[in-house]
C-alpha cells in the first residue's frame, strides 16, 4: 500500500511539474485590438518570438477597440489566462482603458432567463449564450518594460506540454499578488471607470488583463470588451480629470457601495495622479450631481435629488481651493449626504457625477463614481433575515 501510496505520489507530482501551475500568455484565439480607421492587430497571431508592440509615431490621438475571448479562471491543474497589450508611442502622451463589457459563458438558457435581457445569445440560439456581468471581475496594470519582479511567462510546446506563451510578455503570478516594484503600476478594475497612464516620448507600457481569480468560479470562461484611448499630452486639467475618484470615505477598497436612503454616509473625492503631472488650477471650480449610472457617459443627464445634513439639494459645489487640493494629491470630504425617501426604480443603480468648469462657467468635463445602489431599511433588514 506505501509503494502504491508513492507511486501515485510521484505520478502527481511528475503531472504538475509536465502540466504547470502557470499562466496561458495571450491565448486568445479570436482577440483583437482594431483601431477607429480599421487597422487590426491579433492578439494570439505574433507568437512569442517576435512579442507585437502597437507602435504609434504621429502624435495624433488613436482609438482602440479591444476583444479578449477565452479568459479563463483557474482550470487544469491551476492555469490560468493572462493578456499582454503592448504600446508604444513617439510622443508624450496619455493612454485611457476603459473596461466597457463582460460577459460569462453560461451555455444553454431558458427563455425566461433570456427574457430578463442579461443574456447574449449567438444567433439568439439559446444553447450557446453568455451572461453579461460586473467589469469589476476584469483586473489589469501597467506594466513597465523594465519590471523584473516575477517570471516572465516564456514556455514552449515540448512533448505533450502544451503552448503557454502566444504573444506579448505575462508574468507567472496572478495581477493582484504581484510583488512590489516601483516599475509595477497599481492595480485597476473595471469598475473604475476610464483609467489613465501617462507615457514619456518613447516609452512603452505593457497593459496586463486578467479575470480576478478571488471572485469568479474556477473553469469559467469570459469575453473582454474595452475600450483604449491614445491621446497628445498637453498641460489641460481635461487629461487628468480621469484620475479623480469619489469614493465612500470609510471604505479601504475605494468603493461606494449600497446606501440605506435616508442614512446620511459620507464620500470623499482624491486623485491618483503621478507627482509630475499634478495640475494648479485655473479659476476652474465643479459641481457634483446624483444621477442614473446608465447616463454617465452621455453629455445630458437628469439629476436626482438628494440631501446633505437634512436638507434638499441638487448638486454639492466644489470650489476652487478644494478642486486644487484634489488636483494636488490631497483628499477632501464630504459628509451628511443622504439618498431622499423617494420611491424610485432609479435607486438600484446610481453614480455621482461630477462636471468640471473653466473660469468663464464652460463644462469642461465630467467623471462618474463607482455605480451603487440605494435600499430601504426594512426591506435590507427582510432580505438579510431570509438569507
Amino acid at each position: 500500500m506505501k509503494k502504491i501510496f508513492l507511486i501515485f505520489g510521484f505520478l502527481g507530482l511528475f503531472a504538475i511539474q509536465l502540466l504547470g501551475v502557470d499562466v496561458y500568455c495571450n491565448d486568445s484565439p479570436n482577440g483583437f485590438l482594431k483601431s477607429t480607421n480599421s487597422t487590426k492587430y491579433g492578439i494570439n497571431t505574433i507568437g512569442h518570438k517576435s512579442e507585437d508592440i502597437v507602435t504609434l509615431d504621429d502624435r495624433d490621438t488613436y482609438k482602440f477597440n479591444l476583444f479578449l475571448d477565452n479568459m479563463r479562471t483557474p482550470h487544469g491543474v491551476d492555469n490560468w489566462n493572462q493578456v499582454s497589450i503592448r504600446i508604444k508611442t513617439a510622443f508624450k502622451s496619455i493612454v485611457k482603458v476603459r473596461i466597457t463589457k463582460l460577459l460569462r459563458d453560461k451555455g444553454i438558457i431558458s427563455k425566461k432567463e433570456y427574457a430578463t435581457g442579461l443574456y447574449e445569445c449567438n444567433g439568439n440560439k439559446l444553447n450557446d449564450c453568455w451572461k453579461n456581468v460586473t467589469t469589476r471581475y476584469v483586473i489589469f496594470r501597467f506594466i513597465d518594460p523594465e519590471y523584473n519582479s516575477m517570471v516572465k511567462v516564456e514556455d514552449k510546446a515540448s512533448g505533450i506540454k502544451p503552448e503557454r506563451n502566444f504573444g506579448g510578455i505575462c508574468y507567472q503570478g496572478r495581477l493582484n499578488d504581484f510583488k512590489s516594484s516601483n516599475l509595477l503600476g497599481k492595480l485597476m478594475d473595471g469598475g473604475m471607470g476610464i483609467v489613465s497612464k501617462n507615457l514619456e516620448a518613447g516609452e512603452t507600457t505593457n497593459i496586463l488583463f486578467e479575470i480576478n481569480q478571488t471572485d469568479v468560479d474556477n473553469n469559467d470562461e469570459y469575453k473582454v470588451y474595452a475600450t483604449i484611448e491614445v491621446i497628445p499630452y498637453t498641460e489641460s486639467i481635461e487629461n487628468i480629470l480621469q484620475d479623480i475618484k469619489i469614493t465612500n470615505e470609510f471604505d479601504k477598497n475605494n468603493r461606494l457601495y449600497t446606501q440605506i436612503i435616508e442614512k446620511p454616509f459620507n464620500i470623499k473625492l482624491y486623485s491618483n495622479i503621478e507627482n509630475q503631472y499634478l495640475y494648479s488650477t485655473d479659476g476652474e471650480t465643479a459641481y457634483i450631481n446624483l444621477i442614473n449610472a446608465k447616463e454617465c457617459y452621455s453629455q445630458s443627464f437628469t439629476p436626482i435629488n438628494f440631501k446633505q445634513n437634512n436638507t434638499d439639494i441638487s448638486k454639492i459645489d466644489i470650489n476652487t481651493n478644494a478642486l486644487t487640493n484634489i488636483l494636488q494629491n490631497k483628499e477632501i470630504q464630504i459628509n451628511g449626504i443622504a439618498i431622499a425617501n423617494k420611491e424610485n426604480s432609479l435607486y438600484r443603480n446610481l453614480a455621482f457625477r461630477m462636471i468640471v468648469m473653466n473660469k468663464n462657467k464652460e463644462i469642461i468635463d465630467s467623471i462618474c463614481s463607482d455605480v451603487f445602489s440605494g435600499k430601504y431599511k426594512n426591506r435590507w433588514k427582510k432580505r438579510s433575515k431570509s438569507k
